[in-house]
């Protein structure tokens, strides 16, 4: 009993006190190097030949038809700022006649 209590009781201090030199040898403990991870980078992919006109899509018929859509919308604007403009220029005309005919200026 008391014996084997004692030798037990050795051998565990004995056992306590390699893993206190092994500690004190290897230094402080310290968290597992992780490697870094980079930052995500937001950076723009350019491409050299890149043509904005060009319709990068394999259906020939698709892009075609796109192409002619928007070709007919940017004429359509044109056309609706041409008619603005000629109709406040027309405005300006009407309402200078009008003021001319109101005052009629002496010769």
């Amino acid at each position: 009993g008391a014996k084997a209590l004692r030798e037990a009781s050795g051998e565990l201090e004995a056992a306590l006190d390699g893993v206190r030199e092994g500690a004190r040898a290897s230094g402080p403990l310290r968290l597992h190097a992780a490697p870094a991870v980079p930052i995500k980078q937001y950076n723009p992919k350019f491409e050299e030949a890149f043509a904005p006109e060009q319709d990068t899509d394999l259906d020939r018929e698709r892009a075609e038809k796109r192409k002619l859509k928007r070709q007919h919308s940017k004429e359509l604007k044109g056309a609706v700022r041409e008619l603005r403009k000629d109709g406040a220029f027309l405005a300006g005309e009407r309402e200078a006649d009008r003021i001319l005919s109101l005052n009629p200026s002496p010769l």
